[in-house]
Parts: C-alpha cells; sequence; structure tokens
C-alpha cells in the first residue's frame, strides 16, 4: 500500500512538472513571437486610460489608422513599482507601442509619459519613432 502511495505521488509529480515545463515553453515562445513582431515593425501612440475596475486591471485606448483601439492590459507592481495608485494610472496619459497593422499587439510603455497631448496631433498611423519631444521620463519607476 505505501508502495503504491508512493508511485501515486512520483506519477503526481512527474505529471505536475511536465504541465509546468509545457506551459513554460509556450509563454517563451509566444513571448519570443510578440518581441519579433515589435522589432521587425513598431509604431507609437498615446495611450488614454478608460478605468480600471480593480488595481490590476487597466482598459485603455489609443487611435490606429483612425479607428480608435481599445484594449486592456494587467499592471502591476513589476510595471509600476509599489507605490502606485489607480488614480496616478487614471490621471496621467503614456506612450503605447503596438505592432504595424495589428494593433491589438501593443503594450504601454510606463516609463514615457505624456507631457500634454492636447496640442498633440497623432499621425493617423502613429509615430515610427519614440516621440522624445512630447515625452518626460515617468517617475513610476523610480519607485520600485
Amino acid at each position: 500500500m505505501e508502495n503504491n502511495l508512493k508511485q501515486f505521488r512520483k506519477k503526481i509529480t512527474i505529471f505536475t512538472l511536465t504541465i509546468l515545463s509545457i506551459l513554460l515553453i509556450m509563454d517563451y515562445i509566444l513571448t519570443h513571437r510578440e518581441e519579433k513582431k515589435y522589432s521587425e515593425c513598431s509604431m507609437y501612440s498615446i495611450a488614454t486610460p478608460i478605468r480600471m475596475p480593480d488595481s490590476h486591471k487597466l482598459y485603455y485606448y489609443f487611435y490606429y489608422n483612425g479607428k480608435k483601439i481599445e484594449y486592456s492590459k494587467s499592471v502591476g507592481a513589476t510595471d509600476l513599482g509599489w507605490h502606485y495608485t489607480q488614480e496616478d494610472i487614471l490621471s496621467k496619459k503614456h506612450l503605447v507601442q503596438f505592432v504595424c497593422n495589428e494593433p491589438k499587439i501593443s503594450r504601454i510603455l510606463w516609463e514615457w509619459e505624456v507631457m500634454d497631448d492636447s496640442v498633440i496631433s497623432v499621425p493617423q498611423n502613429g509615430w515610427r519613432e519614440l516621440p522624445v519631444s512630447i515625452l518626460k521620463k515617468d517617475n513610476f519607476l523610480d519607485l520600485k
């Protein structure tokens, strides 16, 4: 009986490690594909926060090709440091980087805050290069 229990535990451990390994490999492959797409062709626009129903989910939008693209991302201490608040996030606009012709593949560049977008005209397809003249380094990352 005890031997059966040891074998069962060993099988469960092997199964769990196999599943975990598969998930890690899949995550690596998907992340690598996404990074490759960003490096091949990406554009920049201004991300406008819409709402944060909790402290870890942000809904935002940006414009690409004349269309409003709405998306959501998980946010946390690894993005913004430990001392961020929902009010901080919702009151600021940041740069968003997205893959050319696939704007749903996007990421907010938290380190770059848009100074004042009321006078900024974003090109219809976004900027090819970082528009450094309209940006300032955000202090979120200083608090990590």
